[in-house]
């Protein structure tokens, strides 16, 4: 900014010093943003445009989001999911295997360089203080795989369809992988169950007890 600038500024302030709020108004970027009123501009940030809401796409009805799994997880995934609160997809990733369908020509699989990538973390993955990694591959967060895995839109429709409010503007975020193998100790347990349906069925001694014995295993 040259002193011309800067002088013009100081003398059009002092010209209208007696009615600042105007002139703040019409050119906020003059003042720090603790000596004018906020702008509609302040919540951008590093951007340049405001986000724009559309209602396009951004949730499924209760029909869409049925098809949707239906198509993806098989022909019981709908009720499997409202009696369980689980779903297995089978055939969801199974193109990263045998290669993508193209009419009546399929791609290579590229199984053989996943497993490969896989090695390759698993030889730089060390022991913290001599304990078992329990399977897990801690250091693997942004492979090639998990990249194609993330952009996958069939993972991405399943997700908000199976979600309660079938919103479709989600966020991924990287997590590392599960890489087990024979004699690796995994011995800690989740409970995966359907919390409600528990409740509903009058088993809480047998979950009570399913707790327990979960505590005491994963020790």
């Amino acid at each position: 900014m040259t002193a011309t600038i800067i002088g013009s500024r100081v003398i059009q302030g002092y010209n209208d010093r007696h009615a600042l709020e105007p002139l703040k108004r019409k050119n906020p970027n003059w003042w720090r943003m603790t000596s004018r009123e906020r702008d509609e501009t302040d919540d951008l940030g590093i951007f340049k445009y405001a986000v724009e809401r559309s209602s396009l796409l951004m949730r499924y009805d209760e029909d869409t989001a049925r098809m949707i799994v239906l198509e993806i997880a098989g022909p019981t995934a709908w009720e499997d999911w409202h009696q369980d609160g689980n779903v297995v997809a089978p055939q969801l990733f199974e193109w990263l295997w045998y290669g993508a369908v193209d009419g009546n020509n399929r791609e290579s699989g590229i199984g053989d360089l996943i497993d490969m990538e896989y090695d390759l973390y698993l030889h730089h993955l060390g022991a913290r203080n001599g304990k078992s990694n329990l399977g897990w591959l801690r250091n693997m967060l942004y492979s090639l795989t998990q990249q194609i895995v993330r952009t996958d839109l069939s993972y991405w429709l399943l997700y908000a369809a199976l979600r309660p409010d079938r919103n479709c503007k989600l966020i991924s975020y990287p997590y590392y992988v599960k890489y087990a193998r024979e004699e690796d100790n995994t011995a800690f347990f989740h409970i995966d169950i359907h919390v409600p349906k528990y409740v509903e069925s009058k088993k809480m001694l047998l979950l009570a007890s399913n707790i327990k014995n979960l505590i005491f295993r994963g020790k």
